[in-house]
């Protein structure tokens, strides 16, 4: 991680998780760049310094927003229909979609992971990125149950 003190990309799905992940962000002091892909959230717009949404398959303007804000750290959090992301997008999503092994959740996530990187981002891979200390007992649990949800390896 660059460190403590760099801006943090949010990745932000449907749900409440996300909101709860840029307020943790927020209280850390950190800068929060937000992109909904999927459902609204008025609050992240709120809670983020700067917001944009963008459309479920785009991920070349996700990747350049993430770009032009010089984020290195980012999250994805919330629900994202896969229905969605398989039917549409641009060239960057395709090639993501031509080079995962499958269409499992873990398998497009390190495939995200290895495009971050190649931008010079590093996926946020566990809660202790995000916060310095000890967790927040609420947020702790939601982390917990978000990063075994989906099976992470990297979660521990």
């Amino acid at each position: 991680m660059a460190g403590r003190d760099g801006i943090v990309g949010l990745i932000a799905g449907a749900g409440t998780f996300p909101e709860l992940l840029a307020g943790a962000v927020k209280s850390a002091g950190r800068t929060l760049v937000c992109l909904q892909v999927a459902g609204e959230s008025a609050a992240l717009a709120t809670i983020a310094d700067h917001y944009r949404r963008c459309p479920s398959g785009a991920l070349r303007e996700v990747l350049e927003t993430l770009s032009v804000h010089a984020v290195h750290d980012v999250l994805v959090a919330g629900q994202f229909p896969r229905v969605d992301l398989l039917a549409q997008g641009d060239a960057v999503r395709d090639t993501l979609m031509r080079v995962a092994p499958d269409r499992r959740d873990a398998s497009l996530l390190e495939g995200l992971a290895s495009l971050l990187a190649s931008q010079g981002m590093v996926l946020i891979r566990k809660k202790s990125a995000i916060w310095p200390g000890p967790s927040p007992r609420s947020l702790r649990t939601i982390v917990i149950v978000w990063f075994g949800r989906y099976h992470m390896p990297w979660a521990k």
